[in-house]
């Protein structure tokens, strides 16, 4: 096991900055598994270095869009990598928005170009007709593993590649090459993410580099992820959480990163025990899906640490059934897209208090760098008992939203 190189201060620090300290650091260890095959972090740089090489060919430059509409797959990490490396913002874009949901949020965040899944590419042709997106590359779901579990993909097929091409064969055709470097800042966005629409439509987050930072490296600290651990992108890469205290975290941390496509819950067990995953943290619906899995026992999650779930109230009987089936306590956090993820949660090793009125779990402590006030209509902090509006703020708070 390595120990993970002194970096700067996040607030210093652009999500790329950070994983090429890591490539200096050890080029040979693994950064990514999906299935039953594993990705160097030498092998993620060159094949990110090359898709980044083809960006800018494309033009993608210094504050460009890229929209990425993919499940976990593997491509997805390199599309992040990539757009960075090209200069350019990721727009975050879910795979199940298509027709007129994506063509809004198209409109909006007007990349110049979108990376997405093969299945997809009839989706985002029609959404973009005579829009800003020039060009359009697919991925397929299959690549990068050869195992086919049928649980996963009984019914897969590869789909004719995008218009602009297929993503592994972009890689082939340009490996060796090095994009030009394209210096980034803290101020520059990372990601723009888009809020869920519950109250009204879809906001667009800029999330710049400096709060992507602020989340990946105080959420590692906060829930004690170490060298050698083991991450399992279970939120998916298309929300805030998945993007930043999944992926983002994964990579600029001595650990590995385990992909498993879209959520199926007896793979997501398969995949705990065979990749010996350490810490992952994902919606309470997760973990009330492996509650139905019939050959459930604590064996399966013997190498976890510690879990997280956020994005929802927890009543303590679901904590405890999970504890009971699976040995493992899981606690609560506390996050919004304008706050790029998490930015509150229960210590790790803590158990979270049960408040009395609701009835359901904390949240939490804010992390490190965070302020949290919970203030009257009138800005005034309210007394102790008293209900109140929570106010946040640090480096993790976004500068502003989309128009």
């Amino acid at each position: 096991m390595t120990s993970q190189p002194n970096l700067p201060e996040a607030e210093l620090l652009t999500a790329i900055d950070a994983w090429r300290a890591r490539v200096a650091h050890d080029r040979m260890a693994p950064a990514v598994r999906y299935f039953d095959q594993t990705i160097s972090v030498a092998g993620l740089d060159e094949m990110s270095d090359a898709l980044a090489s083809w960006l800018q060919d494309r033009a993608v430059g210094l504050g460009d869009r890229v929209g990425v509409q993919m499940q976990n797959i593997p491509a997805f990490v390199m599309a992040l990598l990539a757009v960075w490396k090209a200069g350019g913002s990721v727009v975050l874009l879910n795979p199940m928005y298509h027709g007129r949901e994506l063509r809004e949020l198209l409109e909006n965040s007007a990349p110049v170009g979108v990376i997405c899944g093969d299945d997809l590419t009839s989706h985002v042709q029609t959404a973009s007709t005579d829009s800003s997106v020039s060009w359009i590359v697919s991925a397929s779901a299959g690549d990068y593993q050869s195992r086919f579990d049928r649980r996963v993909f009984a019914n897969f097929h590869r789909h004719a590649p995008a218009v602009d091409g297929d993503l592994r064969e972009l890689i082939a055709r340009n490996s060796g090459r090095v994009p030009r470097h394209v210096e980034l800042g803290p101020n520059d966005i990372a990601l723009f993410s888009y809020t869920s629409g519950t109250t009204g439509p879809p906001k667009g987050a800029t999330n710049t580099h400096g709060n992507v930072m602020a989340v990946a490296t105080t959420f590692a600290l906060w829930s004690n992820v170490e060298s050698g651990d083991v991450v399992f992108a279970l939120a998916p890469l298309f929300h805030i959480t998945g993007a930043v205290i999944n992926a983002v975290l994964g990579l600029v941390h001595d650990t590995t990163l385990v992909l498993a496509g879209r959520f199926n819950p007896e793979v997501t067990l398969t995949a705990f025990a065979e990749n010996r995953v350490t810490y992952t943290i994902c919606s309470i619906t997760v973990f009330n899906s492996l509650m139905t899995v019939n050959d459930r026992s604590a064996q399966w999650l013997s190498s976890a640490k510690f879990l997280y779930s956020g994005g929802a109230p927890i009543a303590p009987a679901t904590v405890e059934r999970f504890e009971h089936e699976y040995g493992l306590y899981v606690h609560n956090a506390y996050g919004l897209t304008e706050t790029t993820s998490g930015v509150v949660a229960v210590p790790a090793g803590h158990r979270a208090p049960i408040d009395l009125a609701s009835g359901t779990l904390s949240i939490g402590k804010a992390l490190p760098g965070v302020s949290i006030q919970i203030v009257r209509p009138n800005g005034d902090p309210v007394d102790l008992g008293e209900e109140g509006e929570l106010t946040i703020s640090g480096p993790q708070v976004i500068p502003g939203l989309l128009e």
